[in-house]
């Protein structure tokens, strides 16, 4: 398996809409700590479900490896910026 190149514009741009993903979904949340874990458990499910099913289901779509870690890396920055908020 290829290892994934993580500074072009693809992996940039799964990064970036997955952090403001993760933003919307959490700052009406950011009150109730269990609900932005849920939250962010419930955003990755779904990063990785739509990879699985561009992969195996979607003709001339290919789930990556690469995106899902971008993808994640996300997830993590916008929840890592909500976490830093709700401490201050």
């Amino acid at each position: 398996m290829p290892i994934p190149h993580f500074f072009s514009a693809d992996k940039i741009g799964h990064l970036g809409m997955y952090g403001v993903l993760e933003l919307l979904f959490l700052i009406p949340l950011s009150s109730d700590l269990k609900a932005i874990e849920t939250a962010t458990i419930l955003a990755f499910i779904f990063s990785a479900l739509t990879e699985i099913i561009q992969h195996f289901f979607i003709d001339n779509r290919v789930g990556e490896l690469g995106d899902l870690i971008a993808n994640s890396l996300g997830l993590f920055l916008g929840y890592w910026i909500i976490k830093k908020r709700i401490k201050s």
